[in-house]
């Protein structure tokens, strides 16, 4: 345990509530990524609006808004969904002491309307990887690109 100097007290100051974050948005249509750079306590809907003011043709559209396999909600902090993220060393370092945070990206997939209630419906059995997409009204087409952005990032073709 560390020694202290008498009357000093280490603390660890997790980082302020107000600190803006930097997200990463990355369309399943093609388009370039988007960094926006948000106050931690914005919910998603708040990243929604700022997605179609920065793409004002988006407006009309029905974004879908996927963090680590899943669909977040408009009601949801940004603070909540985003953390610590551990990603596997492939190749060594070759600068020591950079200790800078990967990338938070959220992959936001653009659709004309909303789901219809109709694609909803249970299947007889469960669904298992990116297919679960399909559930929640998300085309063939959409999930390919997905899975495809997936194995292009993690070197897994």
């Amino acid at each position: 345990m560390p020694q202290y100097p008498q009357g000093q007290q280490h603390t660890n100051h997790p980082p302020s509530d107000n600190a803006p974050i930097t997200l990463h948005v990355r369309f399943a249509t093609g388009l370039d990524d988007l960094p926006l750079t948000l106050p931690q306590k914005a919910t998603i809907a708040d990243l929604h609006h700022a997605i179609k003011s920065h793409h004002p043709p988006l407006s009309s559209k029905f974004l879908r808004l996927v963090f680590r396999g899943r669909v977040l909600r408009d009601t949801e902090r940004i603070n909540t969904i985003t953390g610590p993220v551990t990603i596997p060393q492939q190749q060594p370092k070759d600068t020591e002491g950079d200790d800078a945070p990967a990338p938070t990206y959220i992959h936001c997939v653009v659709s004309e309307l909303p789901p219809s209630e109709e694609a909803q419906h249970p299947q007889l059995r469960p669904t298992r990887g990116f297919d679960r997409l399909l559930e929640i009204g998300f085309t063939p087409e959409e999930v390919q690109n997905v899975r495809s952005q997936f194995h292009t990032l993690r070197g897994t073709d």
